[in-house]
């Protein structure tokens, strides 16, 4: 069992508490058809209603194909795992079976099961009270690390293959990246201006969100590496996912919450 590491810190470890926000959050649904999104992983305070918009548009799901960010560069390049996550609103099964499959189909990434890589990465953990609120969802948690153009194209074909064979047999599988926009400040080793920053930092964003919403891989990989978004390669694997199951890309909400 994956223990929650960052209750109390990112939301609220109180059961009662928790699914009184995320109710909140989530408010009336608006159920569409979405099969794959970008959704933040700051504190719900900072990003919880920018998550929401995505969740509260879900129907039935079976399971969530989650690319969390691995902040901590412990484990493979694709860190698999074969826990149960544990939250303040129940635990959250893990699809073994699919997990199984995609571990073998390795075709040469750098991909392997690695309980330490996931053991304190909060990028998957913070999406998981929300995915309890539909129901008995299932999770494939993956953790990406620094991925080349060509291993990107190789895992999304895979992961593509694997959502169409499933959808042969009547499982709905929803794909989710897990990533902030850019990290503005020094602590970040990143401060380009001083000036109108909350209106820069959105000329940013806007620039990378463009080459998402073109599903432009190429140019979102090469204006990610100037910049500070954390989880560029669960978008750019989202971008390349997109493309090959003719999805088409919409921006429901951004906001920045400098």
């Amino acid at each position: 069992m994956r223990k929650a590491v960052v209750s109390g810190q990112f939301y609220p470890s109180n059961k009662e508490e928790l699914k009184k926000q995320v109710n909140l959050l989530l408010g009336s649904h608006n159920l569409t058809d979405i099969r794959a999104a970008i959704v933040p992983h700051a504190g719900y305070l900072f990003s919880g209603k920018c998550a929401a918009q995505v969740y509260k548009q879900l129907g039935k799901i079976d399971t969530v194909i989650i690319l969390g960010t691995n902040h901590s560069g412990l484990g493979s390049r694709i860190s698999f795992s074969f826990e149960d996550f544990e939250t303040p609103l129940g635990i959250v099964k893990n699809d073994i079976e699919i997990v199984e499959e995609l571990v073998t189909r390795k075709e040469n990434l750098d991909i392997s099961v690695n309980e330490d890589a996931h053991k304190y990465e909060h990028s998957i953990e913070v999406q998981l009270p929300f995915l309890k609120f539909l129901g008995n969802v299932k999770i494939v948690p993956i953790l990406i690390g620094e991925l080349s153009e060509p291993e990107i194209k190789k895992f999304a074909k895979i992961i593509s293959g694997l959502i169409n064979k499933s959808g042969k047999k009547n499982k709905k599988i929803f794909f989710l990246a897990s990533s902030d926009m850019t990290h503005y400040g020094s602590n970040y080793s990143f401060v380009p201006f001083k000036e109108n920053i909350k209106e820069n930092l959105e000329k940013l964003d806007s620039s990378i969100l463009d080459r998402v919403l073109k599903l432009d891989l190429s140019g979102f990989l090469k204006l990610a590496e100037k910049l500070t978004v954390c989880g560029k390669y669960p978008i750019a694997l989202s971008i390349e996912l997109a493309r090959i199951l003719k999805l088409r890309p919409e921006k429901i909400c951004y906001y920045s919450s400098g």
